[in-house]
């Protein structure tokens, strides 16, 4: 099996989670019912790809990185599905109860992502810095 092939085996599933995002995002799936099918597929798709992927980490610092990787697109899968339940319990004659709740969710959330999303840049940056730092002769 060539390297490509392989690759494409462990990773098929989250390149179908970044279509799905990418077509919420571009506005292509605007009703409340697919974006909740779309939420709860992604959230699949990520279970499945991270345990995939997690066979083929040879340390405990990359199963970490990896873990933080897949914890972005997991949860603008779950601020997805919080959009929905957002969505359908907005009514301005009832109690805002369920609303306000759902809404710091997604509050909540937006910042996880923020420091996740910090997290792995960073993380990225030293990776890199030493991986050329190997590669320059001295």
């Amino acid at each position: 099996m060539s390297k490509t092939a392989i690759a494409l085996v462990r990773s098929w599933s989250m390149g179908i989670v970044f279509c799905i995002i990418g077509s919420v995002l571009s506005g292509f799936l605007r009703s409340e019912p697919g974006r909740a099918f779309a939420s709860i597929l992604c959230l699949a798709l990520l279970i499945h790809s991270w345990l995939m992927q997690r066979r083929y980490t040879r340390t405990p610092q990359r199963l970490v990185f990896l873990t933080l990787v897949f914890c972005l697109p997991t949860l603008a899968s779950l601020w997805l599905g919080l959009n929905v339940i957002r969505f359908y319990s907005y009514a301005p004659e009832s109690e805002p109860n369920l609303y306000s709740t759902v809404c710091g969710l997604q509050e909540v959330i937006a910042w996880c992502a923020l420091a996740v999303g910090m997290v792995v840049v960073f993380w990225t940056i030293v990776d890199l810095a030493c991986w050329l730092a190997k590669r320059i002769p001295t």
